[in-house]
């Protein structure tokens, strides 16, 4: 099974059905980062039956800790659909971002690093780190396992609850950028991830092959990106020269 397929239905499940991550970076190398997470459907009613608060600032504390760079929890807002999060951090250079508090585990390996050089222009690297590899899975093996049964009806389920769920990350610069070499990059706004999951089932609908395993994550990683909407940020390092 794909792991973004799994991710699909770790979301579903866990009711993480919109989760944004925008980074800003200023000059002098710190940053605000701002987390925005949203339930809608099937999960918010689930939440409004528990007499339980469903979202509180600890987890957040705890990601604070976990990021690195001198981040530290500056504001946590509960909503009844979800909750914003705001972190200041001290040196993006040692920041290690991955998505929102409450994300499935499979979503925590979509983590970037950063690297920061101060000066005029200051430069920031975003540093992607290589998926591990894939156990190559024969037509055979997954006929025994049922993985082609399995997926087409993961993909039934998740298409009658996921709704408009999606998962970003991206990083902002403050100033003026002087060159980059992102790929998907709208002036000082970078995207690291973007998936739309309605988006992403439909194409799975479309060729059944893209939910089962495959052999190269650089292969399933080009697959993935050439649906419309998708951006997953290829291994290596994504430069920004700002000022």
């Amino acid at each position: 099974m794909r792991p973004v397929l799994a991710a699909c239905l770790l979301l579903v499940l866990s009711g993480c059905f919109q989760s944004s991550s925008v980074l800003t970076v200023r000059p002098d190398g710190t940053a605000t980062l701002r987390d925005e997470v949203t339930l809608s459907g099937m999960a918010l009613m689930a939440i409004g039956q528990s007499d339980d608060p469903a979202f509180n600032a600890s987890e957040s504390e705890a990601r604070a800790v976990a990021m690195g760079g001198g981040a530290r929890l500056r504001s946590f807002e509960a909503r009844e659909d979800g909750y914003t999060a705001i972190y200041d951090i001290d040196d993006v250079g040692g920041l290690t971002l991955g998505p929102p508090a409450g994300s499935p585990g499979e979503a925590e390996e979509l983590s970037v690093s950063f690297d920061f050089d101060a000066g005029d222009p200051a430069v920031l690297r975003i540093l992607v780190p290589k998926p591990a590899p894939s156990k190559p899975t024969s037509p055979a093996e997954s006929e025994e396992n049922g993985e082609g049964e399995m997926g087409a009806q993961m993909l039934g389920m998740m298409r009658s609850m996921i709704g408009d769920a999606r998962l970003t990350m991206a990083v902002e610069v403050e100033g003026e950028v002087i060159d980059s070499n992102a790929a998907a990059r709208d002036g000082g706004h970078v995207t690291i991830l973007d998936l739309p999951f309605m988006a992403i089932l439909d194409a799975m609908e479309e060729n059944p092959a893209l939910a089962e395993s495959a052999s190269s994550p650089a292969s399933r990683m080009a697959e993935m990106n050439a649906i419309e909407g998708v951006v997953i940020s290829t291994p290596g390092t994504t430069r920004i020269r700002f000022r």
